[in-house]
């Protein structure tokens, strides 16, 4: 019996991995729309954060700052400071070492600027990973607890606190009866869950994988800036073509993919990419150099 078992876990273990495979090759990078203005200026970075803006956007920056010394004390206030930057229209952005900080911070600020101030809270970006595996359905709070369970015991840290939210659940392509999903999570999760390569949900076990999105644009095809603001020459994500480009990409006929982006990489880098891929293909050598860069700078500031 229990060879009959491990013989069926084995074969839907297998077969969810050649679906990854198969979706991996031919799920195209989705465009995000851009956010609010002060969204954009912090959109890689992922420590929450509080900004203090005022509501005068021609008021000079050192006022403000001179405002928020002479109203917030960090010592007497009993928050610790992690960062404080200027920016633009007049604001200032302030970071604290913790998430309590950073609400002590901007109850204060609500308290003692709210008259001349706007006083804006900046979550921060947490990584996300996909799960594809489940056969049955879960509920959030399932889910959680058992990611939770699942990183106590592959971790010996005193203090971890384990922070999980699930952001989707839906059936993979290829067969309805199995689900995939993407939950976020914080730094040590992400680690503990990436290193193991993927967790059991009851007798599911579930591959990870990144979830990064990175933006893409539908003019050029470069990344980290959509069509509405590009500049750049409109390009074909198949044949690659920019220059005299005379059809849409739903009419382009070509026998040979060309990746636009690695064929740039390779001019200006003097190197030799494989280019024989579509700009979309999330193989390409530039999209993952382009979601390494995300996590560098996603973790590099938690």
């Amino acid at each position: 019996m229990s060879k009959s078992l491990n013989s069926m876990f084995d074969n839907l273990k297998a077969e969810i991995s050649q679906l990854v495979k198969e979706k991996a090759k031919s799920e195209p990078v989705k465009e995000e729309q851009p956010g609010s203005s002060y969204s954009n200026i912090l959109k890689n970075k992922t420590q929450p954060a509080i900004i203090v803006k005022p509501k005068d956007s021609n008021q000079p920056v050192s006022v403000t700052k001179s405002d928020i010394k002479s109203k917030i004390n960090p010592i007497g206030s009993q928050f610790s400071l992690s960062k404080v930057k200027n920016i633009k229209d007049g604001g200032i952005l302030v970071g604290c070492s913790s998430k309590e900080d950073n609400a002590r911070f901007k109850k204060i600020a609500v308290e003692n600027l709210s008259e001349k101030y706007d006083v804006l809270e900046i979550k921060g970006v947490q990584p996300r990973i996909k799960l594809v595996g489940l056969s049955e359905q879960y509920t959030s709070e399932e889910i959680v607890e058992c990611v939770e369970q699942f990183v106590r015991g592959n971790n010996d840290s005193v203090n971890l606190n384990t922070e999980c939210k699930v952001i989707k659940i839906w059936p993979t392509k290829k067969r309805a009866n199995i689900l995939q999903m993407v939950v976020q999570v914080d730094r040590q999760t992400y680690d503990v869950i990436m290193k193991s390569g993927g967790l059991f949900f009851g007798y599911d076990y579930c591959y990870a994988f990144d979830a990064i999105d990175i933006l893409r644009c539908y003019n050029c095809n470069g990344f980290n800036h959509t069509s509405k603001n590009c500049k750049n020459k409109k390009s074909c994500p198949k044949c690659g073509k920019s220059d005299g480009l005379n059809h849409n990409i739903s009419d382009c006929k070509t026998d040979k993919l060309s990746c636009v982006n690695c064929v740039q990489y390779n001019e200006n880098e003097k190197c030799i990419e494989d280019t024989n891929h579509a700009a979309w293909d999330v193989q390409c050598p530039c999209y993952l150099r382009a979601v390494e860069k995300f996590k560098t700078d996603l973790f590099s500031r938690q």
